[in-house]
C-alpha cells in the first residue's frame, strides 16, 4: 500500500452511503460532498479566511519584532550613556589619587574583603 493511501479514511462499506454516492462524490465523515457542494464552498471560504488571518498575524509579528529591536537599541544607548557618565565621574573624582586606590572604589565584583 503506498504511503499516501495509509492516511486516507476507509472506503464506505456496502450498505452505507456507498450506494447513494454518485460518481465524483467524495464521502467524508459519513457525509456526501458533491463537487460544487455548499460544504466544499464553505470549507474553501474558511481556508481563505484562515490564510488572511495568518498573513495578518505574520505582519503583526514583523511589526512587533521591529519595535522590540528598536527598544533593544535604545536600551543599549541608555546603558552606554550611563556607563560613560560613571566613567567620566570616576575620572573627575579620582583625578589626583594614585591608581592603586581606584580599584577599591571602581565598579566591579564586591567581596567581604572590600569592607574597610
Amino acid at each position: 500500500m503506498p504511503a499516501t493511501e495509509k492516511h486516507l479514511p476507509p472506503l464506505p462499506r456496502e450498505g452505507e452511503s456507498a450506494r447513494k454516492a454518485k460518481p465524483g462524490t467524495v464521502i467524508c465523515s459519513g457525509q456526501r460532498m458533491d463537487p460544487g457542494n455548499t460544504q466544499i464552498t464553505h470549507l474553501e471560504g474558511q481556508i481563505k479566511t484562515l490564510q488572511k488571518r495568518i498573513a495578518m498575524l505574520e505582519a503583526l509579528n514583523a511589526k512587533y519584532r521591529q519595535r522590540l529591536e528598536g527598544q533593544e537599541r535604545h536600551t543599549a544607548k541608555v546603558f552606554g550613556a550611563i556607563r560613560s557618565a560613571i566613567e567620566a565621574f570616576q575620572e573627575e573624582e579620582f583625578k589626583g589619587l594614585p591608581s592603586e586606590l581606584h580599584g577599591d572604589i571602581a565598579p566591579g565584583s564586591f567581596d567581604d574583603d572590600d569592607w574597610v
